[in-house]
């Protein structure tokens, strides 16, 4: 699968979430039941364990909009928010992004802070 390199700082929908998920180490694949099409076969985090997560990136598992996944990390990392114009974000280690909700901005600047400024997305979600 070809993948783009982006900024953190740009990220949104199933991209916000996939990386999110990455950073967070889960196990992801793309389309392990073998859907081919639809909104179905995108990514999923897919445990094999034992009651392990199975869960479809952007729907089942959305930090950027879902504040039961997405508010856990915020304050689990401790990141803070000020709203203005835009929402902005900042990590406990200075890291610095706005977004254009609370979730996009806390979850860009739990990427950065964790990952970098850049990281590279299967270009698709692009």
């Amino acid at each position: 699968m070809k993948t783009i390199n982006a900024e953190t700082s740009t990220l949104n929908s199933r991209a916000l979430d996939w990386a999110v998920a990455t950073v967070k180490g889960f196990p992801i694949k793309y389309d392990p039941m073998g859907f081919k099409t639809g909104s179905q076969a995108g990514f999923w985090i897919w445990d094999e364990a034992k009651n392990g997560k199975m869960l479809l990136i952007g729907d089942n598992y959305s930090p950027s909009t879902n504040w039961a996944h997405g508010g856990a990390i915020l304050e689990s990392e401790g990141i803070s928010l000020i709203k203005s114009d835009n929402w902005l974000a900042k990590a406990t280690n200075g890291f610095e992004v706005v977004g254009e909700t609370a979730l996009v901005a806390a979850m860009r600047a739990y990427i950065a802070s964790n990952h970098g400024e850049i990281i590279e997305v299967p270009e698709h979600l692009l």
